[in-house]
């Protein structure tokens, strides 16, 4: 199981590998609470780029560690220009890459790519896509 270490704010969260149903319950709960970025979030996972294994794996992109700490930070109001994540480790504590999922959203220096969300899956200003109403 693979964990990072993720800092928006006062919060320091852990997220762990294995987790993506407690993560959209996260996102769930970060639009309850109107952080305007739970949706852009929401609309990136809940695309079949996301949804669909790569490579022979079995799991998604909301499986990942860094899904679990984003939408951790997201359900304590903090937004993505806030967050930090530091490079996931495995349970020995080594160092791991990400995977082709996080790769694409995460900056080499742990920050979140935030306009490569909207470009890629929002629709127009405010809209999500017909993917994201579950």
């Amino acid at each position: 199981m693979a964990e990072i270490k993720a800092k928006g704010g006062a919060f320091t969260v852990t997220g762990r590998s294995g987790n993506g149903d407690e993560v959209w319950k996260l996102i769930r709960a970060a639009e309850g609470i109107k952080n305007t970025d739970a949706p852009i979030f929401r609309a990136m996972l809940g695309h079949p780029d996301f949804t669909t294994p790569k490579n022979g794996e079995k799991r998604t992109g909301s499986s990942c560690a860094e899904p679990h700490a984003v939408a951790q930070l997201l359900a304590k109001s903090v937004s993505f220009k806030n967050m930090k994540l530091e490079m996931a480790t495995d349970q020995n504590g080594s160092k791991m890459a990400e995977c082709h999922f996080c790769a694409q959203w995460i900056h080499p220096d742990g920050k979140i790519d935030a306009d490569f969300m909207v470009e890629k899956y929002v629709t127009s200003p405010g809209v999500l896509p017909d993917w994201c109403y579950f």
